[in-house]
Order: structure tokens, then sequence, then C-alpha cells
């Protein structure tokens, strides 16, 4: 009966203890600094422009007005507009966008890796080619 429990009492901690181990490496940390590879697909910024011209969309006329666009990003949506009317339709914000993906896309392989999104950063503050926000992915609706 001794010899029972005892095997049962070891066993019981054995596993706790593989248990425990799989717990500390679920919970270990990234050294600090370390920023995983990340890779953005040309379908999946287009999902994310989609969206982002939505949020800057306030009165869902389908068109961005000069009052919808963020002044941060002022001169690269502007530049979107390619009839000059004064407006950016959802058409000139994805193809403005997609040629901005195009650009930062050194290989031409149709993704972008982490370290083609970092040199397509934007010499006003370091905003880079990030989907939803044309120039960041980060954000909130108006660029503030």
């Amino acid at each position: 009966m001794r010899l029972t429990l005892l095997v049962a009492a070891s066993l019981a901690l054995s596993l706790g203890g593989c248990h425990g181990r799989d717990n500390v490496t679920a919970n270990a940390t990234a050294p600090a600094g370390f920023v995983p590879p990340t890779a953005l697909n040309r379908t999946d910024f287009l999902d994310m422009v989609d969206h982002r011209f939505n949020e800057l969309d306030v009165n869902r006329d389908s068109e961005l007005s000069q009052d919808e666009i963020p002044v941060r990003h002022h001169d690269i949506i502007e530049s979107f507009d390619v009839n000059h009317d004064g407006k950016i339709t959802r058409d000139e914000f994805e193809k403005g966008s997609l040629a901005r993906f195009d650009k930062a896309d050194i290989n031409g392989d149709k993704v972008l890796t982490g370290e083609e999104r970092r040199s397509a950063e934007v010499p006003d503050g370091g905003n880079t080619l990030d989907g939803g926000n044309v120039a960041t992915a980060a954000g909130s609706p108006n660029g503030s």
C-alpha cells in the first residue's frame, strides 16, 4: 500500500513538474528590443486600406473630403487625388495606397517584409507604409 502511494505521489510530482516547465517556456519574454519578423501580403494590405478608408470617411459618402483627411498624412493622401477634384474616392485611395505598397516591395514578391517596411519610412516623423493607416497601421482614425 505504501509503495502504491509513493509511486502515485512521484508520478503526480513529475507530471506537475513537466507542466511547470511548459508554462515557463510559454511565458518567456523576448529580449529587450526584439521585434519579431513580420510580413504583410498585398491582399491583407488592401483589406487594411479599406478598413482605414471606412474609418476616415466619417460622413459615409464614399469620398474623403479635405476635413476627413488627417493633417499628419495630408500630403500623402492628397497625392492620391488623380482627377484633382479635391476629394479622394475609395478607388483613388486604394490605388494610391497600393502604389505605395508596390514601391516599398523592393523584390516585387507582393509581400512586404519588416525590412522593406522599415525602408519605406517617411521622413516626416517615421511613419512607415504599414497598411491600415496608409502610412501606419496603428493610430487613431484621424492620424493623431
